[in-house]
């Protein structure tokens, strides 16, 4: 391969009727100029390619880890959205149970409730018919009675005595169906 050197330095030899010697100087500069521009565009472009190539591997290293910062982070998004389905699979589950459970106690309460309620009202019929059968008079007072019309017309205060008991008498009021 021709180098500027060789170019500079090749000599034409000498003859009588050869080429004229300041043509073939002048063109032999003429030749190491455009290689040397041409040479220096080489080592330019040599330049922008090593440079270009670098950047290239930076992007391909820059991309390399963006792909795996991708997948880490799609791993992550998958592993919390599991984690947060069987959380709240879980919390469904414990408020399943949590309900089965205060159904149960809300049976039990309710039973026990109507238990209580129909031997306390066992108790106090049994207490009532006990006093009755010890003093009929109580039995007496405790029938529902309709007060007689009042024939004077007053505005209902003899009817307010009428129902006031004496001093010394118990009234029971009158028990209501459950």
């Amino acid at each position: 391969m021709l180098t500027i050197n060789d170019v500079e330095k090749y000599k034409f030899g000498s003859a009588m009727f050869g080429y004229s010697r300041s043509d073939v100087d002048e063109f032999a500069s003429l030749v190491v100029e455009s290689l040397q521009h041409y040479v220096d565009e080489i080592e330019a472009l040599k330049k922008r390619i090593a440079g270009a190539e670098a950047e290239i591997e930076r992007y391909r290293a820059s991309e390399a880890t963006l792909r795996d910062s991708i997948v880490l982070a799609q791993k992550s998004r998958d592993e919390i959205i599991g984690n947060a389905q069987k959380e709240a699979e879980n919390i469904l589950a414990a408020a399943r149970v949590k309900t089965v459970e205060l159904t149960a106690k809300h049976a039990e309460v309710t039973a026990a409730r109507e238990r209580f309620e129909y031997e306390f009202y066992g108790l106090l019929k049994g207490f009532i018919q006990t006093l009755e059968a010890n003093n009929p008079k109580l039995a007496r007072d405790a029938a529902p009675e309709s007060p007689p019309p009042d024939p004077e017309g007053d505005s209902g205060e003899s009817a307010n005595k009428a129902e006031e008991p004496s001093s010394g008498e118990v009234v029971f009021p009158e028990e209501s169906p459950h």
